[in-house]
């Protein structure tokens, strides 16, 4: 039993340092340099040279992942490049909200699957009627859902894409 708890162990580190560089490499699949894009559009080439050291974007891609593991293994996510503020503090305002939606969509299996395999056995009974009809105002009542619980954010998301309270240019999220 033991060697396989010890098995087990040492296959979800590597399946979890395999994840971490994945997340690390699609960072770098992503087109654009994000020196660059905090810079800004006028910005001088000995001010993308100076943010990408500050960002450590001038170290060989080694360097940079073993920095990543170092900075994520001690619970530092960084800072977003778009708002300004530790990831880890956005990941804590928004919890709640990603919560009651996971919580939600379980609800919906749990609820909705069975309620509706019982409507498709009974077809066009009232029960066939109630349930088509109470899942459709629940499914068009989602959108208005969604758009009101995040009214209550300093950071609410517009229509035309991230805004900040604050009228930094945007740009890369991380």
């Amino acid at each position: 039993m033991i060697t396989y708890i010890v098995r087990r162990i040492f296959q979800l580190v590597i399946v979890l340092l395999g994840v971490s560089l994945i997340t690390f490499l699609i960072m770098f699949a992503i087109p654009g340099d994000p020196a660059q894009l905090l810079a800004g559009k006028n910005a001088t080439p000995e001010r993308i040279a100076e943010i990408s050291a500050q960002l450590g974007l001038d170290q060989p891609l080694y360097v940079q992942y073993f920095r990543f593991l170092e900075r994520l293994l001690s619970g530092d996510l960084g800072e977003s490049w778009a708002l300004q503020v530790p990831v880890i503090d956005l990941i804590k305002e928004y919890a709640p909200y990603t919560i009651q939606l996971a919580v939600a969509a379980v609800l919906i299996e749990l609820l909705g699957i069975p309620l509706g395999i019982y409507s498709a056995m009974r077809q066009y009974t009232f029960w066939d009627t109630a349930l088509t009809t109470a899942a459709l105002i629940i499914w068009a009542s989602r959108s208005s859902c969604w758009a009101s619980s995040c009214s209550g954010s300093s950071r609410c998301r517009s229509s035309n894409g991230p805004a900040s309270t604050s009228s930094r240019s945007p740009g890369p999220a991380t």
